[in-house]
């Protein structure tokens, strides 16, 4: 079936998205859009950076190992609070009660 139609960049968008879930290469994907689309087929480009694209999103949310995000953790609220109790207490002195290098004590207070 040759449709030969001009769609909007979105509705090629979502096009390649459907062909890449389904498990498609790149050059499945090109090939497939070619044979519908003819000569108004989204670039061999702009298909190769979509399909970039998609595959980082599916890999964004998954779990990672080494160093959180964020150097709050459950494990180290105890500091913020100390902090709170005596506002006026330096980062040295946390460092040396704690026995934790002052620049790791600054990277969890920040």
């Amino acid at each position: 079936m040759c449709a030969f139609v001009k769609m909007e960049k979105i509705e090629y968008r979502a096009v390649i998205k459907f062909l890449f879930l389904k498990g498609n290469t790149l050059t499945e994907i090109i090939d497939e859009l070619d044979s519908v689309y003819g000569d108004s087929a989204p670039s061999f480009t702009t298909v190769k950076f979509w399909v970039a694209e998609f595959k980082r999103e599916s890999l964004g949310d998954d779990k990672r190992s080494g160093r959180p995000k964020a150097a709050t953790t459950d494990d180290n609220q105890w500091l913020h609070r100390m902090v709170l109790d005596d506002r006026r207490i330096k980062v040295r002195e946390i460092a040396e009660a704690t026995k934790m290098y002052i620049k790791r004590v600054s990277r969890v207070l920040n």
